[in-house]
């Protein structure tokens, strides 16, 4: 479904085994978890002790796992013929009114509560099967536990690539300490305008704060964009832009800004838009994307003067339903 611009063929060995091998992993896994008796992973900063109650992500210390299965419908170095495994947090600290995965990030969604071990126990089983590429899906408010399980999944021999797979409202302070954890980033862009932002998703702040961590995370990535010879991405930077209708996430804006990092930049352009969850409730929200809108935000992309991505065909809309009540949300569009 995608089209790659751009690829470069390295091998590398995931960033994070050096770290586990000196204990500076495990270091880190501790400090994160001490921090959430004031918690600031998002830029809501709540600064409320999780440890004892919610926070403003609606989660506390607990790890909320919706899902996890191996997805066939991302962006081909992810995927390959094979996929990747993905693991689903339940909730967000966002409140997107059109959001896809609203059973599990928006409302009380079925899940299971999962202690570290247990996780790590899930990460091997995909390293088991064969999987390349592992990714966690809204970890921001579960961290803690992602880097406690990786401490013990690294003691059993897990070795695979790890994608943070985030709506970029971290706060830099939680980037900084995943440097060289996290090998792959795969941030949300999703607005360039800050009324948008405000008013369909409830998150002031979110254009600057998103652009300050994606920028965060190309200097951790040093502009590395390495594919193994079988086509997985082992180590880089891919942005994820969702076109809305009506140009509401603002594309021209949210493009400049991602050029201004870097012009090497990939980004994942995404027509994959259909009104979900509340959208229908928002008059410029209640349709699906048009294929004109969707060819005006290539052609703004350009403009920026991008050139390294991956785009969508016009119906994908139709092909990313996922079903959270199902074992696999996405068993029947694969």
């Amino acid at each position: 479904m995608h089209k790659q611009r751009k690829k470069e063929t390295l091998p590398g060995e995931p960033s994070y085994l050096s770290l586990f091998r000196s204990g500076e992993l495990k270091r880190r896994a501790e400090l994160i978890g001490e921090s959430l008796k004031s918690c600031t992973f998002c830029l809501h900063s709540c600064k409320i002790n999780r440890l004892e109650k919610k926070g403003k992500c609606r989660f506390d210390a607990n790890v909320p796992v919706a899902s996890h299965c191996v997805h066939k419908g991302e962006e081909p170095v992810l995927t390959g013929n094979t996929g990747v495994a993905n693991i689903f947090l339940v909730g967000c600290s966002l409140r997107c009114v059109y959001c896809q995965n609203f059973e599990i990030s928006q409302t009380s969604a079925k899940h299971t509560t999962v202690t570290v071990g247990e996780l790590a126990s899930i990460m091997m089983q995909y390293q088991n099967q064969g999987c390349r590429l592992l990714g966690f899906v809204n970890p921001t408010h579960a961290i803690h536990s992602i880097l406690q399980s990786l401490v013990i999944a690294c003691q059993q021999g897990f070795s695979l690539p790890l994608i943070y797979n985030t709506h970029a409202y971290d706060s830099i302070s939680l980037l900084k300490m995943l440097d060289g954890i996290f090998d792959i980033y795969l941030p949300d862009f999703k607005y360039g305008c800050e009324d948008a932002a405000v008013a369909y998703s409830s998150c002031s702040g979110y254009v600057q704060g998103a652009f300050r961590a994606i920028k965060e995370m190309h200097r951790q990535l040093r502009n590395d964009w390495i594919v193994d010879l079988d086509g997985f991405l082992r180590r880089g930077l891919l942005i994820r832009y969702l076109v809305l209708p009506n140009d509401l996430s603002c594309s021209k804006e949210v493009f400049r800004m991602i050029a201004s990092i870097d012009r090497e930049l990939h980004v994942s352009i995404m027509s994959q838009y259909y009104p979900a969850y509340q959208a229908t409730n928002f008059p410029l929200l209640e349709r699906n994307l048009r294929e004109s809108e969707y060819d005006k935000a290539i052609e703004l992309f350009f403009d920026a003067g991008l050139q390294n991505g991956f785009i969508q065909e016009p119906e994908s809309e139709s092909n990313y339903r996922p079903d959270f009540q199902r074992l696999h949300p996405f068993e029947d569009i694969e």
